[in-house]
């Protein structure tokens, strides 16, 4: 069996609380959109807060993977769950960035 180092456990500790963090930031930038006075823009808003909830769903099964590696450093089946679900919150991350962003310049064309 391969042992996972202390190192890679950290890491993928900080990983998953990085990403809870990029979740909050989503979170937030959604709120604020919902607060514009254009429908469209608001529904937005509302997509990327939904957006937001996948990120911390992924980030929380990162951060649970990567604790169980404290007490299961053999394990490189947790390890590859741990950084798979930090994957699908970094996808999920980039997609409402993504959307955010196509918003930012529709408020800023005046749309």
């Amino acid at each position: 069996m391969h042992k996972i180092s202390n190192q890679s456990i950290q890491q993928a500790i900080q990983h998953s609380l990085l990403a809870q963090k990029h979740g909050d930031l989503v979170f937030t930038c959604g709120k604020y959109l919902q607060k514009h006075e254009n429908q469209t823009i608001q529904e937005y808003g509302s997509f990327i807060e939904e957006y937001s909830q996948i990120i911390q769903q992924y980030a929380q099964e990162s951060l649970m993977y990567s604790q169980l590696l404290i007490h299961s450093q053999n394990s490189t089946m947790i390890y590859s769950k741990a950084v798979e679900a930090h994957a699908k919150a970094a996808k999920a991350y980039g997609m409402a960035m993504r959307m955010y962003k196509q918003v930012v310049e529709m408020i800023i064309k005046g749309v």
